[in-house]
C-alpha cells in the first residue's frame, strides 16, 4: 500500500491535488511569461494567478474537506503553510515574474532547478537533516547541467 494507508481513497485525493496543482501552476507560468512583457506588472501577475489557482482548487479543496473533515494541526503547522503561502507564492512568484521580465524565460528556466538544491541545503541547516553523497552527487549533476545551460 502506498503511503502505509488502509485503502487507496486518501492517496487518490492527494494524487488528485497534486495534479491540479501542477497543472494550475504550469497554466500560471504560461500565462505569467506572457503578461509581463506586455506591461502587466509581476506583483500583479501573481495576484491573478493566485486567485485563479484557487478559483481552480477550490471544488477539490471542498470535496477533500467534506470527505476528511478540516486537518488537525497546531499553531507551528499552520504558521509553516501561511509562510507557503506568503513568501513562496506572493514574494516568490513576484520576484520570479519579473526575472522573466528581465532576462527572459530562455534565461530564467534552468534557474528553476536550484530550486531542490536549496531546499535541501536549508533542510540541512534548519531541520538538521543529514546530506549523503548521493545528494551531493545529484546537486552536483544539477549544478553542472544549470552551468550548461547558461553558458553563452
Amino acid at each position: 500500500m502506498r503511503g502505509g494507508g488502509d485503502h487507496g481513497a486518501a492517496t487518490l485525493g492527494g494524487d488528485l491535488l497534486v495534479l491540479a496543482g501542477a497543472l494550475a501552476v504550469s497554466s500560471g507560468y504560461v500565462a505569467g511569461a506572457m503578461l509581463v512583457p506586455r506591461g502587466v506588472s509581476s506583483a500583479t501577475t501573481t495576484y491573478w494567478g493566485v486567485i485563479l489557482g484557487a478559483i481552480v482548487l477550490l471544488p477539490l479543496g471542498i470535496g477533500l474537506f467534506a470527505s476528511g473533515g478540516a486537518p488537525h494541526a497546531d499553531a507551528a503547522s499552520w504558521a509553516a503553510v501561511l509562510f507557503l503561502a506568503v513568501m513562496v507564492s506572493i514574494v516568490g512568484y513576484v520576484g520570479w515574474y519579473w526575472a522573466l521580465d528581465r532576462g527572459g524565460i530562455m534565461q530564467m528556466a534552468p534557474l528553476m532547478f536550484l530550486q531542490p538544491i536549496s531546499g535541501l541545503l536549508l533542510a540541512a541547516l534548519i531541520l538538521g537533516e543529514r546530506l549523503t553523497w548521493a545528494l551531493a552527487a545529484g546537486a552536483a549533476f544539477v549544478l553542472g547541467g544549470v552551468w550548461v545551460t547558461r553558458r553563452e
